[in-house]
């Protein structure tokens, strides 16, 4: 992980808007510190990140976040079940650390894991760039398919649903 760490900083430089933060996900003090410096509302971006992980875990963290940061928002990239399936068969020899555990049908079922999440919106990977997606730009139109992966726009809301 901290040659991960020491290449994002490296590509990728803080401003006044953007804030990259090293550190493990399991360790909720992150959180503290960047609530430290950044009390305003904030867009959180987990991309390529829940799907390594059990649904617990992504549980926890949403939750924590949703408390840490109300008012705010994340956008969370998700895969589906069958990914999960799929990633399997493609890559059987990857070591279980890196497997896909976590995959998701319904974005809608996070709202139920605690009042003060709201789904705004779920865009598809297959619904845009076409050109770019060669002949799997047809999946858009198969939804099994067009639902191997999104992002979802949460918002965290007061508790007061």
């Amino acid at each position: 992980m901290p040659q991960l760490s020491i290449l994002a900083l490296v590509y990728v430089q803080d401003s006044f808007r953007y804030k990259c933060i090293t550190g493990s996900i399991l360790d909720f003090s992150w959180m503290d510190r960047f609530k430290d410096n950044n009390p305003q509302k904030t867009l959180l971006i987990a991309e390529g990140l829940f799907y390594y992980f059990e649904e617990e875990e992504v549980k926890k963290q949403i939750l924590e976040i949703k408390n840490k940061f109300p008012g705010s928002e994340m956008l969370i990239e998700v895969i589906s079940p069958l990914s999960i399936t799929m990633h399997k068969k493609a890559h059987p020899s990857i070591s279980n650390a890196a497997q896909f555990k976590w995959g998701i049908n319904d974005l809608k079922k996070i709202e139920e894991w605690s009042d003060g999440i709201e789904l705004i919106n779920q865009f598809y990977y297959f619904d845009r760039y076409s050109n770019r997606w060669g002949w799997r730009r047809f999946f858009k139109y198969i939804p099994v398919l067009r639902n191997l992966y999104r992002i979802g726009h949460l918002r965290f809301v007061s508790n007061s649903r």
